[in-house]
Order: C-alpha cells, then sequence, then structure tokens
C-alpha cells in the first residue's frame, strides 16, 4: 500500500516529534493509526526494525592496520612499475613474473578477507636481457 503525503504547510511527526514541511510527513497506513503524521526518517527506521536489517559491514581493509598493509602495498607497485613498463632492460621472462607479482598485490584486498592474514609475496629476482 502506497503512503500519501499530508497536505499541510508545515506538522509535527508524531514519532520523533520534529517539526516538517508538510510534504515530509505521511498518513500512517492502517497498522500505524496511532500516528497521525509520520516522517520518511520515522517511516525507514520502522521497515529496517521490521526486517530485522543487519548494519553495514565495513571492511576489515578499513581498519587502521588495512590502510597501513594496502599503503606498504602501494609502495610495492609503484617500486616495481618499471620493471613491467615498455623499454625495461628485464628479459621477457623475468616480466612475466613481476606480472604476476603486481597482480597478486593488486588484488590483495579481493583474494585476503583480512589484513593479519596477508602474506606478502616475495618480489622476482631481476633478470638483465643481454644488451644488442
Amino acid at each position: 500500500m502506497a503512503r500519501v503525503a499530508l497536505k499541510v504547510e508545515k506538522g509535527e511527526c508524531d514519532n520523533c516529534l520534529n517539526t516538517f514541511p508538510g510534504w515530509a510527513l505521511y498518513k500512517p497506513l492502517k497498522s500505524e493509526e496511532c500516528y497521525e503524521a509520520i516522517c520518511g526518517a520515522c517511516i525507514t527506521a520502522k521497515a529496517a526494525a521490521k526486517a530485522k536489517v543487519e548494519p553495514l559491514v565495513v571492511s576489515v581493509w578499513d581498519s587502521e592496520h588495512g590502510k597501513f598493509m594496502k599503503a606498504q602495498r602501494n609502495l610495492a607497485l609503484d617500486g616495481s612499475l618499471w620493471t613491467v613498463m615498455p623499454g625495461t632492460p628485464l628479459t621477457i621472462e623475468c616480466q612475466a613474473k613481476w606480472i604476476a607479482y603486481r597482480s597478486t598485490l593488486n588484488r590483495m584486498t579481493v583474494d585476503c578477507s583480512n589484513p593479519s592474514d596477508w602474506v606478502w609475496p616475495e618480489p622476482p629476482a631481476l633478470e638483465y636481457a643481454e644488451a644488442l
């Protein structure tokens, strides 16, 4: 059943007792007949309570430790960018190893759910191509 906005200039929500412009107040549904007017915030809160909605889970990677780990990962990615750029003096095989290493670092927050469980991969050895 759809809610209908009240046609008043200003009014008070009977649930939270805050004053709102008329367009922000609604007639209650039959199950809420103890109210004459109800605001959108109270409607949302009641719906969430009724549905037993769990609060939004924040990623463990957003903790201080997780942010530190991501910063260290970013430093490692920045420091190894030259290994995969065109014109690098490394062998093709070595470049492939560095691409895999960087991919593992890039997927750190996807492949590991907890920063405390992360195991840092070993950077590959540098293998230079022979000069022509």
